[in-house]
């Protein structure tokens, strides 16, 4: 996951039946789907409603926040609107780590979330896509 800038960035491939993939251009190279200029750590995926949608935390200006895109066509898209810039789909003032995805009925994607020092379990309405 550490690109040459020794960022972490989140890449995905899929199993072709003989060898490890890109899924699309630039999945897995020249900065993966998140392709951003902080942190992208802690990858989750899921499968739901025919594509795969991929879940990570993101630092933010020192931030932790949760980030999800998913493919459209042969492109990795935000999962919702807002859901891989500035806040994300926490956008919360507690930091947000440790995502996990389900797929049935959804994605659906909940978090850990640091509120006033301790953790707290999060989990958001629908991501619809």
């Amino acid at each position: 996951w550490c690109e040459a800038s020794g960022m972490g960035e989140i890449d995905v491939r899929r199993y072709n039946g003989s060898s490890w993939v890109e899924v699309s251009k630039g999945s897995a190279s020249d900065g993966g789907i998140s392709n951003t200029p902080g942190q992208s750590l802690y990858a989750t995926i899921t499968y739901a409603s025919g594509k795969p949608t991929v879940a990570w935390y993101e630092d933010v200006a020192g931030q932790w926040e949760i980030y999800a895109a998913t493919l459209k066509g042969n492109q990795w898209v935000e999962a919702g609107d807002g859901a891989a810039v500035g806040g994300g789909v926490s956008d919360t003032a507690g930091a947000s780590m440790e995502p996990n995805l389900a797929a049935e009925g959804g994605p659906f994607l909940a978090w850990q979330e640091t509120v006033g020092g301790g953790n707290e379990g999060y989990v958001p309405s629908l991501i619809h896509i």
